[in-house]
């Protein structure tokens, strides 16, 4: 978009994405998964109902009173799994910006998005303070729950290598025979000639966990893909399955920024006694704002551009404070002032909340293809933002509501002073064409991927996995578990989704029985 380039970092370390990522915990809308198993063409295996126990396995939410009174449903949440689950206004929880965020409720009611008290219940839509995969001010990252506190990591039939950079898969008809790969923790000693590339056998499986970037990439330089695309980087075609690296979605958002007025209660992280104030509430008592992921409120609606069977399209992420930090912005997001003064850190106010209208089912679909036969090449990430217009329609509706929740409620009156104007727009400020020329400008990733590799109906040529094995089909002994596998992105962050993915696969390895459906 713009010719800006997007900043896609990966979790290359033990827990992936998990021990990177902003810890939105959201399971996503069960319409999705109805969604998947019905007109996706994945089977029932994979609606809400029966997708249920396994969020439930992997849990452990322990609900505030706060939460429970306002009408949370426990049936639908775990309480014994390895994964920490927090509300963010749990009332042990002490912080100066928590009037903030329940103004940002309240005025989402007032603006036709209802309070919900759990939006990961078997309604997603409404606004609610956020939950967050941390316990105690610590991330619980998915190696910190399934690998180290449940024990699992002391198995001896489990060995875990660090700084191994997978290049490829080895087959013998339709079977893997296992996986080659280098040593290294840098560049320089991966490519160095000296470094000789390792085997491992497979005696039953191989089950590829990637992500929905490395995952095609792996696959592609294994001879697995789109014949024409692995002919014309000089690949030996193995399958040729044309689903590989297509159907890439990503959610998007676009930052909006609002001055506070005087004396109202955010947090304001540029003040040097703020952090000092703030480390000393952590460190000391386990108390104040750096206990918690600074995205302390979350929206979910829909737009009315899309059936309602594809459930919420919209979401909006709301943080109680601003971001000038001019490197970060550079670095993550592209945001060049060099390039546009609109980027300027000196427009952004030191004390103000960010809205995120972001867009959760896009209609655009971009690809994974390979640069080069070299597996330590990053590979080509062509996400098409913004392609399909309906997508930025979407977002405009998105832009307007939160303008709408900021300026033109009763909660959030003589609290928000004044929305971040562009002053290098010539466009007026209400119109269709700022807010668009907004939107362009400064759109970026959630960091949210997935689909690269989906599963369906074994008829449609598209479909890469089959949704009743998780396994590549054509193979009979590889599998995929993540992101990729989704055939359309799901309504919200894709942490949880992905975690759900690896149940079901544990399940279908086992070959157990499916879990009871829940009764809904």
């Amino acid at each position: 978009v713009d010719d800006r380039v997007s900043h896609q970092p990966r979790g290359k370390m033990l827990g992936g994405c998990s021990s990177i990522n902003y810890m939105l915990y959201c399971r996503g809308d069960p319409r999705n998964y109805d969604q998947w198993a019905n007109e996706d063409g994945c089977g029932e295996r994979w609606s809400y109902a029966n997708l249920l126990p396994l969020f439930k396995r992997s849990e452990r939410f322990s609900p505030h009173d706060k939460l429970l009174a306002a009408g949370l449903d426990e049936s639908v949440r775990g309480s014994e799994g390895e994964l920490d689950v927090t509300a963010v206004d749990d009332p042990k929880i002490t912080y100066g910006s928590r009037e903030c965020i329940e103004r940002f409720v309240r005025a989402c009611d007032e603006s036709g998005i209802a309070a919900n008290p759990d939006y990961n219940g078997p309604v997603q839509d409404g606004a609610g303070p956020s939950q967050v995969t941390v316990k105690d001010g610590a991330r619980c990252d998915t190696a910190s729950a399934f690998l180290f506190r449940s024990g699992a990591l002391e198995r001896p039939n489990l060995t875990v290598l660090c700084h191994a950079h997978v290049t490829r898969l080895e087959f013998d008809g339709d079977r893997v025979t296992g996986v080659s790969y280098k040593m290294g923790n840098t560049d320089s000693k991966l490519r160095s000639p000296k470094n000789r590339t390792h085997f491992v056998a497979a005696k039953r499986e191989v089950v590829l966990s990637a992500g929905a970037y490395q995952t095609p990439q792996i696959l592609l330089l294994s001879g697995v893909g789109p014949r024409e695309h692995l002919e014309e980087v000089g690949i030996q075609v193995v399958a040729d399955l044309p689903g590989v690296g297509s159907n890439l979605q990503d959610h998007l958002m676009a930052p909006l920024n609002f001055e506070l007025a005087p004396n109202a209660n955010a947090l304001s992280p540029a003040g040097i006694f703020t952090l000092i104030r703030e480390l000393f509430n952590y460190f000391v008592f386990g108390q104040g704002i750096l206990m918690l992921p600074f995205v302390l409120g979350m929206a979910f609606f829909r737009s009315g551009m899309r059936p309602e069977s594809d459930g919420n399209d919209l979401q909006i992420h709301f943080c109680p404070y601003t971001v000038g930090d001019e490197e970060v912005a550079k670095v993550n997001l592209g945001y060049d002032k060099a390039k546009n003064p609109r980027f300027d850190p000196a427009l952004i106010p030191p004390v103000g909340v960010l809205f995120l209208p972001s867009l959760v089912r896009p209609y655009s679909k971009g690809t994974i293809r390979l640069r080069t036969t070299d597996p330590l090449a990053p590979p080509v990430i062509d996400p098409h933002f913004l392609e399909d217009p309906r997508d930025m329609a979407m977002l405009k509706t998105c832009y307007k509501k939160c303008r709408q929740i900021a300026c033109e409620t009763s909660a959030f009156k003589n609290f928000i002073a004044k929305e971040v104007i562009n002053p290098y727009s010539k466009a007026d400020p209400e119109s269709d064409e700022y807010i668009e020329q907004s939107i362009r400008e400064a759109v970026v990733t959630i960091y949210h991927p997935a689909g690269t590799t989906k599963m369906g109906p074994l008829d449609d040529p598209m479909t890469v996995v089959d949704p009743a094995s998780l396994k590549v089909r054509g193979f009979s002994n590889l599998r995929v578990a993540d992101t990729s596998v989704m055939p359309n992105v799901v309504s919200g962050n894709t942490n949880a989704p992905a975690i759900v993915v690896g149940e079901m696969c544990v399940d279908m390895i086992r070959t157990s029985a499916p879990l009871p459906a829940a009764r809904l």
